[in-house]
């Protein structure tokens, strides 16, 4: 829909914001309940709603909810890639935290302490603030499984 066609400024329902820039229309809606995507509203602040009374967004704001969803990071299940590994570190017998861990594997912390609770490896040791520790050989080694078990690769 083009409320101006001077202006050519267009309002799009959630299915053709969606459609537009290539996701769901659960995303979506997610945005709007996050606040990053508000309904298009007329001078007064009523939001503006198409014939079935649906609430309509401008097209920029929908690009704009996209951009900055994308420059937070992960999008359709992309991996960041990993850290390299410093120079001269024995991988046997260096310790990582799950920080690290997830730095150097490309994954989060929380993915490190689940591959632990899956059984990937034990916990190595405990830092000074009692929380665990990883071989950093088994993280490696979990992570190349993981990424070889659903067919993945780094790609820059």
């Amino acid at each position: 829909m083009i409320l101006s066609e001077s202006k050519g400024i267009a309002l799009w329902t959630v299915a053709q914001a969606a459609a537009a820039v290539g996701i769901t229309s659960n995303a979506v809606n997610n945005w709007v309940r996050r606040g990053v995507l508000a309904p298009a509203a007329d001078a007064s602040g009523r939001t503006l709603v198409n014939g079935q009374r649906r609430p309509l967004y401008w097209a920029n704001d929908v690009r704009e909810a996209e951009a900055k969803t994308r420059s937070r990071g992960r999008r359709n299940g992309s991996q960041p890639l990993p850290e390299p590994l410093p120079d001269g570190i024995d991988l046997s017998v260096t310790l990582w935290t799950a920080t690290e861990s997830g730095r150097y594997a490309g994954v989060t912390p929380n993915t490190v302490h689940n591959w632990r609770y899956r059984g990937h490896f034990e916990i190595a040791g405990r830092d000074d603030r009692d929380h665990p520790l990883f071989r950093a050989i088994d993280v490696i080694r979990a992570e190349k499984a993981t990424r070889e078990r659903a067919h993945r690769s780094y790609t820059p």
